[in-house]
């Protein structure tokens, strides 16, 4: 004879079913205002959020701290399901989301100094600092005209430091995330208004990449609900406002 199930057993079993969600675990960098380790939170992190509540079922788990190289090996070893920040000159085996995160990219040089960066082409000769990996993301035209006096780092605030420095003639990459490393960096010494900054970059796009081939592709529905919608500019415009400068 089967043992009778209370009705309160039946709906607590149900809620309980309705509210599992699986696990997601997605690489993230270590470069704010787009990663925010201390936060949970960032730019990328919050848009990733806002799609995946239109993915019943799953629920993402941010694993942060990775330089890109870090971030892109540990997708690769399979120890992660998802990573963030996959650019389009990359090969990575795994399904591509459509472009996500987008980036604001820059030639950066001392306001004293005077640089005059009007093209790709006034780079040459230049030396230069950029982040990890930019040599080959940053396409053929830019990598035509790197010099031998070329560095690439893991932080901002290094790209930062060696500029004010004079270590190099020229920052190349994300016009917040040098604001941002400025802020970090929490010195009066250092001030935005102490460079300028050269728009010779079309903006840049990137990807999530994923193992599973068919949350990739529920993922890119997702996203383009968050950007009919505007949770994805507003995401934006929420943590950059205060970073604008000029």
């Amino acid at each position: 004879m089967l043992k009778k199930i209370s009705y309160r057993a039946v709906i607590a079993m149900l809620l309980a079913s309705a509210t599992y969600a699986e696990e997601i675990s997605i690489a993230m960098g270590n470069f704010e205002p787009y990663f925010i380790e201390r936060k949970n939170s960032g730019v990328f992190a919050d848009i990733v959020s806002a799609a995946f509540r239109y993915i019943p079922g799953y629920q993402p788990k941010y694993v942060y701290g990775h330089s890109n190289k870090g971030l892109w090996a540990g997708f690769d070893s399979g120890h992660i399901d998802a990573a963030s920040n996959v650019f389009d000159t990359m090969k990575v085996k795994g399904c591509l989301s459509n472009p996500v995160f987008r980036y604001h990219d820059v030639v950066i040089s001392k306001a004293s100094n005077n640089v005059v960066i009007n093209q790709l082409d006034d780079l040459k000769l230049k030396s230069i600092v950029s982040f990890q990996g930019a040599k080959n993301i940053l396409g053929k035209s830019f990598a035509s005209v790197v010099s031998a006096a070329y560095h690439e780092v893991p932080k901002p605030e290094l790209q930062v430091r060696m500029l004010v420095a004079d270590r190099y003639q020229v920052s190349v990459g994300d016009k917040y995330i040098f604001l941002q490393a400025i802020k970090n960096l929490k010195t009066q010494e250092i001030q935005p208004q102490d460079f300028k900054f050269h728009d010779v970059f079309p903006p840049t796009y990137t990807r999530l990449a994923f193992h599973d081939k068919s949350l990739c592709e529920k993922f890119n529905l997702a996203l383009e609900k968050i950007k009919q919608n505007g949770q994805y500019e507003d995401i934006y415009q929420s943590y950059l406002m205060d970073l604008h400068y000029p």
